[in-house]
């Protein structure tokens, strides 16, 4: 184990193969780092001695070889795991590797090429790519981009601009406080509760806001049904089409709102698909 001495929260540079990664950030001023791999595998005690772990300034380096002098065939699955202070900054790039951290974070890049990415509270700005593999957060609070090639997308609460993508996968946001532009190839989208600007957007795949509040929420399903909760005592303009559904809201028909009212722009667009417009 190595034990680096960090009294503010420092930047953790991980550089990895393949295995899984485990960082738990709490209340402490040092950050341990521990590397092991399989019980009596000789490769991984070897890339392990390989791997570079060390503290510049208040950066932590874990620097994992592609493969060192003498180690042949597929390079041995590691397990990396870090405890540091609260609010430590991260990056990550990986070939191939299931991401969990616990805790909070500051500024965060994590790439890894496969590999499911589960994280709790991002304080910090920043992105999560993953070639295939599902992302999950809890907490949200800075500018945020998540990616993945294959995986469902699942965030608990965002409080600044959000940006998701998956080529085949489910995304769902309970909350999201800031703009939000939602997109997923094949799967469904569903929002909780928008507060600001939506764009949502799914090639095969039903489409669910359950309460929008204010802005321009603009919706596209090539293939799906359309459900769109809008807030009490917001006023909603709509502009809704469907070439082969039915559609159907519950707004009350009324004049042009005053302009300091509260009002949402609605886009609705599906080929084929119903959409439902309702009161939340």
């Amino acid at each position: 184990m190595h034990r680096f001495n960090t009294e503010k929260p420092p930047m953790i540079v991980v550089e990895f193969r393949s295995g899984d990664i485990t960082i738990n950030t709490e209340d402490v001023d040092e950050t341990l780092v521990e590397l092991s791999g399989r019980p009596n595998d000789s490769a991984a005690e070897e890339l392990i001695a390989a791997t570079l772990v060390e503290q510049r300034g208040n950066t932590i380096y874990v620097k994992v070889p592609k493969r060192p002098r003498g180690l042949f065939g597929t390079t041995p699955a590691l397990h990396l795991s870090i405890t540091a202070p609260n609010s430590s900054n991260l990056a990550i790039r990986s070939a191939s590797a299931d991401v969990n951290v616990r805790g909070s974070l500051g500024t965060s890049k994590i790439d890894t090429g496969s590999g499911d990415v589960t994280v709790g509270h991002l304080d910090g700005a920043g992105r999560i790519r993953t070639g295939s593999g599902d992302v999950s957060a809890d907490t949200i609070e800075a500018a945020y981009e998540i990616q993945t090639g294959s995986g469902d997308i699942e965030i608990g609460q965002a409080t600044d601009q959000l940006r998701v993508q998956t080529g085949s996968g489910e995304v769902r946001v309970d909350s999201a406080g800031a703009s939000a532009k939602l997109q997923t190839g094949s799967g469904g989208v569903a929002v909780g509760q928008a507060e600001e600007d939506v764009f949502a957007q799914t090639g095969s795949g039903d489409i669910r806001l359950s309460s929008v509040r204010r802005g321009r929420v603009k919706v596209q399903a090539a293939s799906g049904d359309i459900h769109v909760g809008v807030l009490n005592g917001t006023a909603a303009w709509l502009d809704v089409k469907t070439l082969t559904g039915r559609v159907a809201s519950d707004l009350e028909q009324s004049g042009a709102p005053a302009e300091d009212d509260q009002q949402v722009r609605l886009q609705l667009n599906t080929v084929s698909g119903d959409i439902a417009i309702v009161r939340a």
